[in-house]
């Protein structure tokens, strides 16, 4: 018999004695899949877990002793070579399979569910034993493990909920002194638990009764039982409120981090929130309410938060403090960069948490305007070293997903069971079964609504009568009909303050004195508990604002909005004004219209270039002109797409007519194929901007050249999966007007794409390299991926660099978020030939994580990177790629998807399967990586015995690398003439290529080439000259981190008869990609300040980051780490 504890530590005991579990990462392998409960976990993700993210290269050879000694402690009798019964084997890793009275919470969990149906003193019994099996915190010393946190605390929720039974059986049982004794155990480290604070109240009287005496005397509540009854909305939240608690306490510790509290309207998101702010001890607030009128004013969501630190500006660096303020209106000047103002808010909390820890809440989330949303979801992601808890509410179904990254805590329908006696609470006599049947059915699990039905009921309800059926929008439905009750006067005042979204009390006594309203006629609301006004006007819950708008007739809307737009001053606040003024307008309105224009160009320059849409759309709304209509609508179709949503943009692009002169219908056509190649990298969009250009031929003929670039561009995207003809594209192209003046770098890259794609590399190449000569920084931004086939069509990965480090730079000193993650995404791919595979992955990182906030797609090479790597996983991540980018008719990416997988299956030795893969991209790539596809091809069929193929695939090659003239494309090709030659010549073309590509400074391709060397010396019968070649070649390749080339390399000295050597232990292997990144610049002199505006992070994110740096480099100082000469060499380019 086996017995598994995990409920305070992680124990065995097979046939009643305890056996030994091993070390601490063969417990932590049993402890992941107890967690799973019987589910499967890969072999990649129990690598992952349980050596922390960094695996070591022997950690799949050490996994499989640790399942093989557990195998052999739980089922010591096992007969040699038979079947598990419980640690199986199951693709694609392993599950421990074991009945359910096994493991101690999974006992702990069954008691917990027989006791609440039990009789009292049955129950009392049972929990006394269940607790008892607690020897401390669930999981013991993994509980914070990544992947133990989540289980643990179900766990720790289920240990409170026991203990709150307990006292409740105790209590029932007439044990009175031992149930108050553990409510107040139980109370002071749990402070939001509602079950904890009422047994603590109900306790005192209830051990000065005698046993058996009723437990209530029918006088009504204690003044503690109404207060725990205002917070009744909370019964049956035991899992959320456990959630809500460890939080803050980590928080409290240090430890912050995001939430989103998501659910139905009614169901309970603000009750929750409002229980963490009463329970706020220790915690500074500041809030902010998202509201459905503020969705097109940019920032408004984020400034509310921020609106009690204001004071902390001046402390921000200045390009932070100046994004800010012009965010804020404080300041006239440049649009800033959405990332930058989220460092600046960053910088900005973590400054003021150092005086103590904050609780930052946004209820109502889902009508955060676009700007402050993605600002606080870059900032929730980056609170791990913070004493700071952001906490959401979003009503569901949310419109927007700009949350959707950040962990979420769903709050959905409370059990029946819960239901009755929240019923109960809220009723001041018992119902009828059937009644309260019909009640609970009709409220279908929503507090809210359950207690507003409950509220509302009349003598017929209680008598056993239903009079009031709910349609689906019960909550807002019953709010309505309180709001029917009340005076014309009262619900127009109530309607005025909806509408008011600042909750600004003199804004809204101004705003009733122009409807000639007093301020008393809000009083019945007030007595109704619906609206409160004190230093802000509050509404008792968001669904009453809701209603209080939404119920309203839209004439009686109109007049609110203009007598708040009477009441808002047009120089203070010039925006809301004109904004209500647009909600109050009817007809045409020209004068109107282009004030919100104006204002469009405002917002706009603060960054809200998606309210500027808004606006736009108003504007063009009241415009009597049909012209002057068209335009603006075609300028919020174009700040839409700007602003990252394609689809909007589509939308009022169709509602634009095709007519108007040539400007326009070009203005159109081009907006058209950039949702297209927005929307489907390529799909559709070849063809309007083909159009776009010929309309701008006669008007613009230097604009109408770049948007050929960009047709021709599109078709090289689509490659063979859209339809277009590249060759028809290409003498499209040819046709265009001709520069009219000095060629621009646009020219000549038009030109030269021209040539190559037509076969004349020489003329192509030598285009391109005058265009990248001539070219000055403002010519890369908008077109970096196409940079980046140039610059590989050049085999000039030097020059490359260089261009991208400047732009990089560039953006990163502007806080430029959209063009930064190309900028990143693509110098991976220069960091993954170079050998640099941590900084890769650190790039790689960057550029996920501001193409989330940027709302852009991420890039490639993170599919390389798992190539080279030998990850597992590649294949799957190949083919999820690959059915994305068909979808959307991205032929370019699925061709260097097969290039990239040609790549892992040469590191994995399966030579045929890296040939067909590298054929297919051979095929499908026209421009950029097809000389790299090429290359894998040769190798590939060379090693696989098809010399023919290989040969042609070096001739094709040869096309592209001859007119090049760089150490990189000589070097591969004398690589690839190696693999197709023999004897002496192979020979001597293995040095040459080894030469060239030492000079290049591209490790990987350099050790690539050491490791082929090695293997024809070893099939030449050179086994001595092998070795030297192959222990080079994976010693480079082990370092860097190219595992599968590694594993290939040593089976290749195995066959030498020697063994190879496990990784080296030297300082500096054990850094993650973003540690490697921070102590080269913190090496070469960057500040924590530095480093942080650098890197998109906190300065106490760096910090905490440079203490594991220091620990795993066993140093203590950054003058030691500038003197370690793997990181000293790097100077800090100050921006």
């Amino acid at each position: 018999m086996v017995r598994l504890r995990v409920l305070g530590t992680i124990e065995a005991i097979v046939d009643g004695r305890p056996v030994d579990l091993g070390g601490p990462r063969q417990r932590a392998v049993l402890a992941i899949l107890l967690t799973r409960r019987g589910g499967v976990v890969s072999t990649e993700q129990l690598l992952e877990w349980t050596w922390g993210g960094e695996p070591p290269g022997k950690a799949i050879t050490s996994l499989q002793a640790y399942i093989s000694n557990l195998r052999r402690v739980l089922e010591p009798d096992r007969a040699p070579h038979a079947p598990a019964q419980f640690l199986v084997r199951s693709a694609p890793g392993y599950a421990l399979r074991l009945p359910a009275d096994a493991v101690d919470a999974w006992r702990f969990e069954s008691v917990i569910s027989a006791a609440h149906t039990a009789e009292p003193e049955a129950a009392w019994q049972m929990l006394t034993e269940a607790l008892g099996w607690w020897a401390g915190p669930a999981y013991g010393p993994f509980r914070d493990e990544p992947w133990a946190i989540a289980e643990a605390a179900r766990l720790d929720g289920l240990h409170l909920t026991a203990r709150e039974a307990l006292i409740e059986a105790a209590s029932a049982t007439g044990r009175f002194a031992e149930a108050v004794a553990a409510a107040e155990l139980l109370t002071p480290g749990h402070p939001l638990r509602e079950e904890s604070r009422r047994l603590l109240a109900a306790g005192p009287s209830r051990t000065s009764r005698r046993h058996g005496e009723p437990l209530s005397d029918g006088s009504g509540p204690t003044a503690a039982e109404v207060t725990v009854r205002r917070n009744r909305h909370l019964r049956g939240r035991d899992r959320e409120l456990t959630a809500l608690t460890e939080m803050r306490t980590r928080a409290l510790g240090g430890v912050g981090g995001a939430l989103v509290v998501r659910g139905t309207a009614g169901i309970g998101k603000t009750s929750l929130i409002e229980q963490v702010v009463a329970s706020a001890a220790g915690l500074r607030v500041l809030r902010a309410t998202g509201v459905e009128f503020e969705v097109g004013l940019p920032y408004s969501g984020l400034l509310q938060l921020l609106s009690p630190l204001t004071g902390g500006y001046d402390s921000l660096p200045v390009p932070q403090r100046h994004a800010l303020e012009v965010a804020a209106g404080r300041r006239e000047g440049a649009r800033p960069d959405l990332a930058l103002v989220a460092m600046a808010t960053l910088t900005l909390l973590s400054a003021h948490a150092q005086d103590g820890p904050l609780l930052a809440v946004i209820d109502d989330a889902q009508w955060l305007d676009q700007s402050s949303a993605r600002v606080l979801a870059f900032v929730g992601r980056r609170l791990a070293t913070e004493p700071i808890m952001l906490l959401f509410g979003v009503r569901e179904p949310a419109a927007s997903n700009d949350l959707a990254a950040l962990p979420a805590l769903p709050v959905g329908e409370i059990a029946d069971a819960d239901a009755r006696l929240l019923l109960a609470d809220a009723l001041p006599v018992p119902l009828e079964d059937r009644v309260a049947a019909r009640i609970l059915a009709e409220s279908r699990g929503n507090p809210l609504t359950l207690l507003e039905l409950a509220r509302t009921a009349g003598p017929h309800m209680l008598a056993g009568g239903f009079d009031r059926p709910v349609s689906g929008g019960a909550s807002e439905e019953l709010f309505r009909a309180d709001l029917a009750g009340l005076p014309e006067a009262t619900r127009l005042l109530l309607l005025v303050a909806a509408a008011e979204p600042l909750g600004d009390p003199g804004l809204l006594w101004s705003a009733a004195r122009v409807l000639g309203l007093a301020p008393e006629e809000l009083t019945p609301a007030e007595d109704g508990g619906l609206v409160s006004v004190d230093l802000q006007v509050r509404f008792r819950h968001p669904l009453v604002r809701s209603a209080a708008y939404h119920s309203a007739s839209v004439s009686d809307r109109r007049r609110a909005h203009l007598a708040l737009a009477e009441a808002t001053d047009p120089a203070a606040d010039p925006d809301r004004h004109v904004w209500h003024r647009a909600l109050a307008a009817t007809g045409t309105d020209e004068p109107l219209a282009a004030e919100l224009a104006l204002a469009a160009q405002r917002v706009r320059a603060r960054g809200g270039v998606a309210a500027a849409a808004v606006f736009l759309e108003h504007a063009a709304r009241l415009t009597p002109d049909p012209w002057q209509r068209r335009e603006r609508v075609l300028t919020a179709a174009t700040d839409r797409l700007e602003s990252g949503a394609p689809a909007e943009a589509q939308r009022l692009l169709s509602t634009v007519d095709a007519g108007g002169h040539a400007a326009t219908q070009a203005r159109m056509e081009l907006l058209r194929g950039r949702i297209a190649f927005a929307q489907l990298r390529g799909k559709d969009a070849a063809e309007p901007l083909r159009r776009a250009a010929e309309l701008l031929e006669p008007l613009n003929p230097g604009l109408a050249r770049e948007v050929h670039l960009d047709a021709l561009t599109a078709a090289t995207a689509i490659g063979a999966l859209g339809g277009v003809s590249l060759r028809e594209a290409v003498r499209f192209a040819r046709g265009a007007v001709r520069p009219t003046g000095p060629a621009t770098t646009a020219d000549l890259l038009l030109d030269g794409l021209i040539a190559v794609l037509g076969g004349d590399h020489p003329a192509g190449l030598d285009l391109f390299r005058q265009a990248v000569a001539r070219s000055t920084d403002d010519d890369w931004p908008s077109r970096l991926k196409f940079a980046a086939a140039v610059m590989w069509e050049l085999w000039d990965l030097t020059s490359y660099e260089r261009l991208l480090d400047r732009q990089i730079a560039r953006a990163r000193a502007v806080g430029n978020l959209t063009r930064l993650p190309d900028a990143l995404d693509t110098m991976a791919g220069v960091y993954l030939r170079q050998g640099r595979f941590a900084e890769a992955a650190s790039v790689l990182e960057q550029a996920g994580e501001l193409a989330g906030i940027a709302g852009t797609a991420p890039g490639y090479p993170q599919l390389v990177l798992a190539a080279w790597t030998g990850d597992p996983g590649t294949v799957a991540l190949f083919d999820a790629a690959v059915a994305n980018a068909t979808a959307r008719g991205e032929g370019l990416f699925v061709g260097y998807a097969h290039y990239a997988l040609a790549g892992y299956h040469n590191g994995r030795g399966d030579y045929a399967a890296a040939a067909r893969a590298a054929a297919f991209a051979d095929r499908h790539l026209d421009f950029g990586f097809r000389g790299i596809a090429l290359r894998e091809l040769v190798e590939a069929a060379a090693r696989a015995g098809d010399r023919t193929t290989a040969e042609q695939a070096c001739e094709r090659l040869r096309i592209r690398t001859g007119p090049a003239g760089t150490d990189f494309a000589s070097g591969t090709q004398a690589l690839c003439a190696a693999l197709t030659t023999t004897g002496d010549d192979a020979d001597t073309e293995f040095r040459v290529a080894l030469e060239a590509l030492g000079r290049s400074g591209l490790r990987a391709d350099h050790a690539r080439a050491e490791l082929l060397y090695g293997e024809w010396l070893r099939r030449e019968g050179r086994r001595t000259d092998a070795r030297g070649h192959l222990r080079s070649a994976h010693a480079a390749l082990l370092e860097m981190g190219a595992d599968g080339f590694a594993r290939r390399a040593a089976r290749e000295m195995a066959a030498t008869g020697e063994r190879a050597r496990s990784r080296s232990a030297q300082a500096g292997t054990g850094l993650t990609g973003q540690e490697l990144t921070i102590a080269r610049l913190v090496a070469g002199g960057a500040t924590s300040k530095e480093v942080s505006a650098e890197l998109f992070v906190s300065p106490r994110t760096v910090d905490a980051h440079l203490r594991n740096i220091f620990r795993k480099l066993g140093i203590t100082s950054r003058r030691q780490l500038r003197d370690l000469p793997q990181y000293g060499e790097f100077e800090h380019r100050q921006q």
